[in-house]
């Protein structure tokens, strides 16, 4: 199997948003999750954190069974 890359991008900023976006290989750039700041954030953050985990937790299942085989 050829050489994968995955790239994460995390961007933030205070009384503006946070987005999470990734690019796998020679894909397309797809957003996990884009949050503009409408003074909820913060309630907002456990279920936003859980968002990015479980997209980095599959991602990580994926790899881990592709370098088993």
């Amino acid at each position: 199997m050829a050489e994968s890359e995955l790239e994460i991008k995390i961007t933030w900023e205070n009384g503006k948003g946070f987005t999470m976006s990734s690019k796998k290989d020679a894909e397309d750039v797809k957003t996990v999750i884009d949050i503009d700041e409408n003074g909820h954030l913060s309630s907002m953050w456990p279920h936003i954190e859980a968002c990015c985990k479980e997209y980095l937790t599959s991602e990580l299942n994926q790899i881990g069974s592709v370098m088993k085989a």
